[in-house]
């Protein structure tokens, strides 16, 4: 994920399998949709795609739907977008970016060649596409976390770590770092008891 044009790749074997003219890839970043890359795609497609992909995300958490369109020029629902009509846009496939009932993103594809483009293979393909890059920064994301969590650990730097796990600086809290911190350095087996929703997992992880 680290290569620049890794999203960029994958967009271009997208376009080739389905025979669709542009391609564009957004994520969530926090409450906003976020453009990463696009192949042969304007900054007008580009906003109402993001749009677009919007209505897919919220579309997604419910049915885990994708949005096809065989001729978006001649649909209602799209009569208001900019790039519909200025670039004349035939067909539009949307779909999301899943991790279980996570929606991390989405990808756009769409062609003003023709309508009806998109076949129901195509539509698995891109479906299958999405959640294989969708675990796949998932997966990045645990790697880069760890790999911080480690320099923390590295550095010395575990209270103010901690402090993101276990909130407060009681005497009780106090200890527990305490004691997590001498523990975490050995290569002992730990037996974690406590009640359900006490910590457990946040004490094992940290």
């Amino acid at each position: 994920l680290d290569k620049e044009d890794f999203i960029e790749k994958i967009l271009t074997t997208l376009i080739s399998a389905t025979n669709a003219e542009r391609g564009a890839f957004f994520l969530i970043d926090g409450s906003k949709i976020k453009f990463i890359a696009g192949l042969n795609i304007d900054q007008e497609t580009i906003k109402d795609a993001r749009q677009l992909s919007r209505s897919v995300i919220k579309e997604a958490e419910k049915t885990g739907k994708i949005i096809c369109c065989p001729d978006a020029l001649s649909e209602p629902c799209f009569r208001d977008s900019k790039s519909i009509i200025l670039n004349k846009i035939r067909s539009l496939l949307c779909a999301p970016l899943k991790i279980g009932e996570k929606t991390i993103g989405a990808f756009y594809l769409d062609s003003t060649h023709s309508c009806d483009l998109f076949t129901e293979e195509d539509k698995s393909f891109l479906l299958t596409v999405s959640g294989l890059v969708a675990s796949t920064i998932e997966k990045a994301r645990v790697f880069q976390r760890l790999k911080e969590e480690s320099t923390f650990l590295r550095m010395g730097l575990f209270a103010d770590f901690a402090e993101e796990y276990l909130i407060g600086e009681s005497p009780v809290m106090r200890k527990i770092r305490d004691m997590i911190e001498k523990i975490a350095t050995t290569d002992s087996t730990v037996l974690i008891t406590g009640e359900t929703g006490t910590g457990k997992g946040v004490v094992a992880r940290l």
